[in-house]
């Protein structure tokens, strides 16, 4: 005599539900399935930064910032101010709980910065901080001819109340020109750097507008505070020596119809 083949049991499964349906006969079971629940996701970073390009800097630098600021993941890419004012360059935790927090940061601080433009870039600063590779980018975007800068400045320096202005729109004109100098000025300027930079403009401000020195130090690239004084003091040489040269000419000139 044969025993009864055993009936296949099936396991359960969470994606569905039995529910009980009443009929004329009794009840009927029926599966329904089960809604889908999608974890949450993080919104990407190509829907929220544009691509950047030689002319969009400023917008694409403030988009990666707001991308990275919800969990304080800018902070790999944003200068840290200490209690006397000044300010220093982001540096990695010694703790190995906020160190590991840190390296996450770098790692999608890295992926929202990636663009086409700067592939050469991002391989040469491959192995070092995102800051690096931060400061390289910004650089290549920031325009540092002293003409630029020079631009920059005198539009600052120039901003004069006109009779019909409002005091708020002439302090608007001002806090522009201040933004302007901040997009042409070369990353990384210390204190020190920018207070030459204020006196040499302010004293290239002061020259003629026809004045030789004043053309030739606005036509040179990366023209600092050393190099106008070292060329202000060469030409006031220069012409001592030319007036003790007239001056020993115009002697013996003299001494010849004696």
């Amino acid at each position: 005599m044969s025993l009864p083949a055993p009936t296949p049991t099936t396991p359960p499964t969470t994606s569905s539900s039995n529910t009980v349906i009443p009929s004329g006969s009794g009840s009927v079971s029926v599966s329904a399935p089960l809604p889908v629940i999608s974890e949450p996701r993080m919104l990407s970073f190509s829907s929220l930064i544009p691509q950047l390009t030689p002319a969009n800097f400023l917008e694409w630098q403030m988009c990666v910032k707001a991308y990275l600021t919800p969990g304080d993941h800018v902070r790999v890419v944003e200068q840290v101010r200490t209690t006397g004012g000044a300010y220093v360059d982001p540096l990695p935790p010694s703790d190995p709980a906020d160190l590991a927090l840190w390296n996450q940061s770098e790692r999608l601080a890295i992926m929202a910065s990636a663009c086409k433009l700067h592939l050469e870039l991002i391989y040469r600063h491959e192995r070092k901080s995102v800051w690096d590779l931060w400061v390289a980018i910004e650089g290549s975007h920031v325009q540092q001819d002293a003409n630029v800068r020079y631009a920059a400045w005198m539009s600052l320096l120039g901003v004069r109340k006109a009779a019909d202005d409002n005091y708020t729109e002439y302090l608007n004109r001002a806090t522009d020109s201040r933004y302007r100098i901040d997009r042409v000025t070369p990353a990384r300027v210390t204190h020190e750097e920018r207070m030459d930079e204020i006196v040499l403009f302010a004293a290239v401000c002061g020259l003629p507008a026809d004045d030789l020195m004043r053309r030739q130090l606005v036509a040179q690239k990366n023209v600092s505070f050393l190099d106008a004084k070292a060329a202000f003091l060469r030409v006031d040489q220069d012409s001592r020596v030319v007036v003790a040269v007239e001056s020993a000419h115009a002697a013996a000139s003299g001494l010849c119809f004696t």
